[in-house]
């Protein structure tokens, strides 16, 4: 009997099991939500398995907000590890209706059941949890092949640099999805909800998903570089323009320029219009009376 382990060519070599203690060895390369709460079910699966976790950032660093969970995902949860169930639902927002604002009509849809924590939260909870069970965790290790860990049993990377889109396969509805024909066209969204294919980053990239690709130990650069960029805006130019825009996203062409011309002859008159919009002021011949 053989037992098998990841070699850095990809291709697996065998190591006589006999040779080996009963218990795994496993290496999970990424310390985000799944890499963290794989590893406290394989040591809550048996405590003897020696499950080690390492993670580029450190421990609180986070590239998102917050994280959203079904109803039925929780559900999942609650089997799975009841403790940091507990530990999730005490610290989330839960909410059941969905409202949906079309041209000037609420229409209000009940029965999703989804609730919403902070995403650093989330990573604290599932540390915790884990370091409770026996996981170690490594936090600023940076790993480029697998020699620190080429004795293990298994190797599991948890990369989050792809996409995927699985609410079809799974039979639920999803907030986020209503956008994909107006982002991607219609070919290319009916082609990834129905077969909900992991798309990698650099077809993201190609077909609209991601602005900008770039490296991983330049992403905390390029967000700040693009934040300040942003912010050196008027503000409520910005928060002005974005809510045109995604009012414009529900609208027919002829609806799109009258919400235009409703902006530029009551949002851009007073003080401050004259402060952030000079040149367009002067190139509409508009007032700021």
């Amino acid at each position: 009997m053989t037992s098998y382990n990841a070699g850095s060519s990809g291709i697996f070599r065998s190591t006589p099991l006999l040779s080996r203690p009963a218990y795994l060895k496993v290496a999970i390369v990424g310390g985000g939500p799944a890499g963290l709460y794989t590893a406290l079910l394989l040591k809550k699966a048996d405590p003897h398995h020696d499950v080690t976790v390492l993670e580029r950032n450190r421990a609180d660093d986070t590239f998102g907000w917050g994280v959203v969970f079904s109803d039925r995902t929780m559900e999942g949860f609650r089997t799975a590890d009841a403790p940091s169930h507990a530990a999730i639902t005490g610290s989330f927002h839960h909410w059941d209706d969905i409202d949906v604002h079309y041209r000037g009509t609420l229409t209000r849809t009940g029965g999703h059941g989804f609730c919403g924590i902070e995403r650093k939260r989330l990573l604290g909870i599932l540390q915790e949890r884990g370091a409770g069970l026996g996981v170690e965790h490594h936090f600023q290790q940076e790993i480029t092949d697998d020699a620190p860990f080429a004795d293990a049993d298994l190797i599991v990377a948890a990369d989050n640099a792809w996409f995927s889109d699985p609410v079809v396969r799974l039979g639920i509805g999803g907030v986020e999805y209503h956008g994909h024909t107006w982002e991607w066209g219609a070919r290319k969204a009916k082609e990834l909800l129905f077969t909900a294919r992991v798309v990698e980053a650099e077809e993201a990239y190609r077909i609209g998903l991601l602005n900008h690709l770039v490296p991983r130990a330049q992403l905390r650069t390029k967000t700040m570089e693009i934040a300040k960029t942003i912010a050196r805006n008027h503000r409520g130019a910005v928060m002005g323009v974005k809510a045109l825009m995604l009012q414009q996203m529900a609208l027919g062409l002829e609806e799109q320029f009258k919400a235009e011309e409703h902006y530029t002859r009551h949002v851009l008159r007073g003080a401050k219009a004259k402060e952030a919009f000079p040149e367009f002021i002067a190139r509409k011949g508009l007032t700021t009376s």
